[in-house]
């Protein structure tokens, strides 16, 4: 080991001192103490000079085990640990520090354990040999939790990296092997009542191939007395500890079933349902390949714990996929919907044009015919009130599916709100509000004009509606390569909590009893800057109005140019 020879017959060992009364009493202290407490020469060739009586418990082999061989080094500390223990050992000593180290350990029946070693250097033997003592304790309980946490909360990372939950279960099947077990099977149930087998894990690819060849010729089903099939009827978790040859025999449908069951050397087999909101998904199988090893009590608990993790992935990526689905038809409707009702509208606002013109040559004076003009005047205003909810759903199913279509061109936006706010303003007057526009000369850039009519017309008719007849005041101001478009009301203004919201699709920052519209002109506003690569925000307080600030970039460089 290390440059020697661990096979080659050892120099003598070094006499050690003789024992003391206290030292006499230190033992029974220790040996009453679980754990092991050792003392041994700092030499591999060596045996243990003491090793309390605990390690029976801990390792299998006993004292004597330890103090007349050499099972220490070569036959308990794990292969792949042996040269960080030593190399840990020697440096401590070199520096006369206290050492603390973990390792695994091999037990005289094969199992793997974690221990905590403590221990120190005392002293040299006469021949200069350094002697250590120290205390090993059984840590893995704690390694194992250790373990299985960071296991759990890799699968949930996985879980929660995608929504196609068909490939991500497919890699936490992966994951869960050789964690829990040699193989791991993910079956589905389908609605004809068979299990579709979605994925598979085995430490051995044959096997592996072994196990996608039995759902395939054996497919299981739901009214099957055991396995997967009866896992995912009842809800329950199966747990097999060990399996016999009798119950393959009683599960095969035929001699080939048999031999496929055989094959697969499954000695031990744990399957827990998928289980979310009350429904059964699917079953986990997990399962062992040796005889020696066998699942239990900590071991279902962990695979619960990660089907129910599993579950909820399943769960949330169906909800999502039926929100999404539920979308688009939402999307399509109202795009048909918006392009039926906008048909009879034209002709309709064509027939109200002409009567309006006709009317005053009818009966100039008359004052039948002057009511005849007030009521012309409001169903043109329902006209127009009906196709600008038409043109929002429009823009709305348009914005859903990536069709909003820009066409930027050299644009004055004081000529705009200028434009705009003359459109508005007898609508202000009627409700009793004053509007003042601030314009500067020839604040220009590169943007789809219609667009920004729409944003400054939602702006200036929204300060109007919520104005509570107060003043509007409105401004446009250029500050480098970016221009502003601030308007303001005296309103009833907007709540804190509301004012994020309002931008959102069918948001109100009120009750639709207080509002008419859709509540879609602020998301329709925000999703037009947003694709001339602007930003928009409102400051507001309950009671003192509101003040929304439209910021875009005057280039084409600033903007996101046409989609579509």
């Amino acid at each position: 080991m290390w440059g020697s020879q661990p096979d080659a017959e050892p120099p003598p060992a070094p006499e050690a001192h003789r024992e003391s009364d206290s030292e006499r009493m230190l033992r029974t202290l220790l040996g009453n103490l679980r754990g092991v407490a050792y003392r041994c020469f700092n030499q591999p060739h060596y045996p243990l000079l003491y090793a309390s009586p605990g390690v029976l418990e801990l390792t299998g082999y006993g004292p004597e085990d330890f103090t007349a061989s050499h099972v220490f080094w070569r036959e308990l500390i794990h292969p792949e640990d042996v040269r960080q223990v030593w190399e840990t050992i020697q440096v401590a000593l070199a520096s006369r520090t206290a050492f603390t180290l973990t390792y695994r350990i091999h037990t005289r029946t094969g199992e793997e354990r974690w221990v905590c070693e403590r221990g120190v250097g005392i002293g040299e033997s006469p021949e200069g040999v350094a002697i250590l003592e120290g205390f090993i304790t059984d840590i893995t309980a704690f390694k194992r939790a250790e373990q299985r946490q960071g296991f759990l909360s890799s699968v949930s990372e996985t879980l929660a990296s995608s929504l196609d939950y068909e490939d991500t279960l497919a890699h936490v099947v992966q994951r869960a092997v050789p964690v829990l077990g040699e193989g791991c099977l993910l079956d589905m149930a389908e609605p004809e009542g068979v299990l579709r087998r979605l994925a598979v894990a085995h430490v051995d690819p044959a096997r592996a191939e072994l196990a996608w060849e039995l759902a395939r010729s054996y497919p299981q089903r739901l009214d099957d007395p055991a396995g997967a099939g009866a896992v995912i009827r009842t809800g329950r978790t199966e747990l097999q500890q060990q399996l016999s040859e009798e119950q393959f025999v009683q599960y095969a449908r035929d001699a080939r079933h048999l031999e496929l069951l055989r094959g697969t050397r499954v000695t031990s087999m744990l399957t827990v349902p998928l289980r979310a909101r009350g429904r059964t998904l699917g079953a986990l199988t997990f399962f062992h390949c040796h005889p020696e090893r066998r699942y239990g009590p900590e071991d279902q608990l962990l695979a619960e714990d990660m089907a129910r993790r599993a579950a909820l992935a399943m769960d949330n990526a169906r909800l999502y996929r039926e929100a999404q689905l539920a979308v688009q038809l939402r999307d399509e409707f109202l795009s048909v919907a918006s392009h039926e009702l906008k048909t009879p509208l034209t002709p309709l606002h064509l027939k109200l044009t002409a009567l309006s013109r006709d009317l005053p040559r009818c009966g100039s004076g008359d004052a039948h015919s002057e009511a005849l003009q007030r009521h012309v005047m409001v169903a043109q205003r329902q006209v127009h009130k009906m196709s600008t909810l038409i043109n929002a759903l429009l823009d709305v199913s348009r914005l859903s599916r990536g069709k909003l279509k820009l066409e930027p061109e050299n644009t004055d936006l004081g000529d705009v709100l200028s434009e705009v706010t003359a459109w508005f303003s007898s609508e202000a007057a009627r409700v009793g509000s004053e509007l003042h526009v601030e314009a500067e000369a020839h604040v220009t850039g590169w943007w789809d004009r219609l667009r920004l009519e729409q944003v400054v017309s939602n702006l200036i008719s929204n300060a109007i509606r919520y104005g509570a007849g107060q003043p509007i005041h409105a401004r446009v101001e250029a500050e480098g390569d970016r221009v502003r478009l601030v308007v303001r009301d005296e309103g009833i203004g907007i709540s804190p909590e509301a004012q994020e919201r309002i931008f959102g699709k069918f948001e109100r920052a009120v009750s639709e009893r207080h509002s008419g519209g859709l509540g879609l002109g602020l998301y329709i506003t925000r999703s037009i800057v947003e694709a001339m690569g602007g930003t928009i925000r409102v400051d507001s307080r309950p009671s003192e109005g509101s003040t929304f600030t439209v910021e875009l970039p005057r280039g084409a460089d600033g903007s996101r140019g046409a989609q579509g």
